[in-house]
């Protein structure tokens, strides 16, 4: 695992003696009307490495990237994806380095890297195929940097703006014959090492970097390795892509989805003891007799015991029942509570249960209510909102995917509880299916707002207030609705 920029400062020395940020910093100077590249002087560009400003440095890579690709639809949201092929197909394949971004995003790369990086795009740009068409009308001295001058052994100095002076890394043996002549027109800019190694060549500088590399990476605990490759997918999965930056900053395993696991576990738990220590034929579909019957789930007529509001979770009715909701759950559950931590999930998972049951009480009072699916659903009505609302912001077939995947579920989901309604035990009480929507609906109110708002605290933010009240009033209405049975009855 590379380390994090943000986590090791750098010194103004440090920065002024790598050579490639003049060498960016010309480049833009140069084609900055032909190219159409950002105007800044070279201390601009220091300043925005020093201070991590992001944004100064990914609009100016968005550009670069842009003309590459020949391509105006690049943007600072989606340039990392362009990035990433870029790295893969020049860097790697083509110009035979180890590509350092490989399995990780541009803000966890050290800074060194960063500018490496910028550095190689810009000898990209000129590759494209636009160039001859935008620079035809500049002057060939203009594209041209001769050296400053040469000492008593010949080796050369360059200048950069008036403030940064460059000694070449190496120099060439003591003899008779005449130092190599500057560079011709077509050459940008010779390869230049930083003054204060000049006493290293190239290639031992090169080994000393990967060396380096290679025992940070040994030192570092491979599942944090693992861990930080694991939020990146995660990030394009459950985040539009203007909050995955914030997000992978400050990602952490800590604490694990523990709220998502321990559900289950208890939910699977009481599955497996109503199915095999209960007296029943068979434990497939659980008989209407254990489930009316259980202190856990939630009868109309047993609604004096209000546990069963919440605790009817935990009893499903049978096998195809429990491992839905578990793999939903699971499956989404799981990367939301990774981003979201445990506290907002159970809010909103408790929010789909409660509403569930207060919902089914209401409108479909002569069933009964078993099985976690206000809960899953409310987390799957979060995400599904995210996923609308954020839509353009996403890459467009994860989107789709997302969407696709979202609505089978559902339709698979519905159409069984559905079936159990309506087609079986005529002659018993039916499960009630209302609690799949009361969830859903808990979930694209409350879930939204909770998912959409990581990066902020919930009590400053108006929607969440506007949506807690709204269930507070639905939740209020319900609980004197059942008062009002209760007595009546």
């Amino acid at each position: 695992m590379t380390e994090n920029p943000s986590e090791c400062r750098y010194s103004v020395e440090e920065l002024r003696s790598w050579w490639e940020i003049p060498a960016i910093a010309h480049f833009c100077s140069l084609f900055r009307e032909a190219f159409k590249l950002p105007d800044f002087e070279i201390e601009d560009l220091e300043g925005a490495l020093l201070g991590e400003n992001w944004n100064f440095l990914e609009d100016l890579i968005t550009r670069l990237l842009q003309g590459c690709y020949q391509r105006t639809d690049i943007t600072s949201l989606n340039f990392h994806t362009y990035l990433e092929d870029i790295m893969e197909h020049r860097w790697d394949h083509e110009d035979g380095k180890k590509n350092i971004l490989k399995g990780t995003h541009l803000r966890i790369l050290p800074l060194y890297s960063v500018v490496q990086i910028l550095h190689s795009l810009t000898n990209y740009r000129l590759e494209a195929a636009d160039v001859f068409d935008l620079v035809k009308d500049l002057e060939a001295d203009s594209l041209r940097l001769d050296p400053l001058g040469e000492d008593s052994k010949g080796i050369r100095y360059w200048y950069f703006y008036g403030t940064r002076l460059y000694k070449e890394d190496s120099a060439p043996a003591v003899s008779t014959t005449p130092p190599d002549p500057p560079p011709p027109p077509s050459t940008f800019l010779p390869e230049l090492r930083k003054e204060k190694d000049l006493k290293t060549n190239n290639s031992e500088e090169e080994e000393e970097e990967e060396k380096e590399e290679e025992e940070g990476e040994g030192g570092k605990c491979q599942a944090c390795t693992w861990c930080d490759r694991m939020h990146i997918h995660i990030s394009k999965w459950m985040l539009p892509e203007d909050l995955r930056e914030k997000y992978l900053e400050r990602a952490n395993c800590i604490p694990p989805p523990l709220f998502i696991l321990l559900i289950s576990i208890a939910e699977l738990g009481v599955f497996i003891y109503y199915a095999v220590m209960m007296p029943q034929k068979q434990w497939l579909t659980l008989s209407n007799d254990v489930l009316t019957n259980s202190s856990l789930s939630f009868v109309s007529n047993k609604r004096r015991e209000a546990w069963r509001f919440v605790s009817y979770m935990l009893l499903h009715d049978g096998v195809q029942h429990i491992l839905g909701n578990l793999v939903l759950q699971l499956v989404l559950g799981i990367p939301l509570e990774i981003v979201h931590k445990g506290h907002r999930v159970g809010m909103v998972y408790l929010a789909g249960v409660i509403g569930g049951s207060l919902a089914s009480s209401i409108f479909d009072p002569g069933s009964f209510l078993v099985g976690a699916s206000g809960g899953a659903y409310a987390l799957m009505g979060g995400y599904f909102m995210n996923v609308l609302v954020n839509f353009k912001d996403m890459i467009p077939l994860f989107g789709i995917f997302r969407i696709i995947f979202i609505v089978t579920v559902v339709a698979t989901d519905m159409g069984f509880a559905l079936y159990r309604r309506f087609f079986i035990r005529a002659q018993g009480n039916s499960v009630s299916f209302v609690a799949h929507i009361a969830g859903g609906l808990a979930g694209m109110t409350i879930g939204y707002v909770v998912f959409s708002s990581f990066d902020q605290r919930l009590i400053k933010d108006p929607r969440f207030w506007v949506c807690l009240a709204a269930y507070l009033v639905c939740f209020m209405f319900a609980v004197f609705f059942n008062i009002y049975l209760q007595l009546s009855s």
